[in-house]
């Protein structure tokens, strides 16, 4: 089938390996999965500071870069949106 997209599960081949750290599921998302644009990952943080998962931005093309690059910023950095509740 034509401009079909080829399925990997990440999450299970990344539990068989040594390096399960967020920096090294950002590496799969570029080489193993193809994706073209992979931010940093945002680390999602408790109440008491640690950081308990991390969410990811993974695109094939750029589009959405500039966006997502402006909310990552500002999560990153601390700043609370404008809801009140910080990431």
């Amino acid at each position: 089938m034509a401009g079909r997209l080829r399925t990997i599960d990440l999450f299970v081949a990344l539990e068989n390996t040594p390096d399960t750290t967020p920096q090294a599921l950002k590496r799969r998302l570029r080489e193993d999965a193809g994706f073209a644009n992979v931010f940093d990952p945002l680390p999602l943080r408790d109440q008491a500071g640690r950081a308990t998962a991390h969410l990811f931005f993974a695109s094939r093309n750029n589009m959405a870069n500039g966006i997502v690059e402006d909310i990552f910023t500002t999560h990153r950095d601390g700043a609370a949106p404008a809801g009140g509740a910080r990431a």
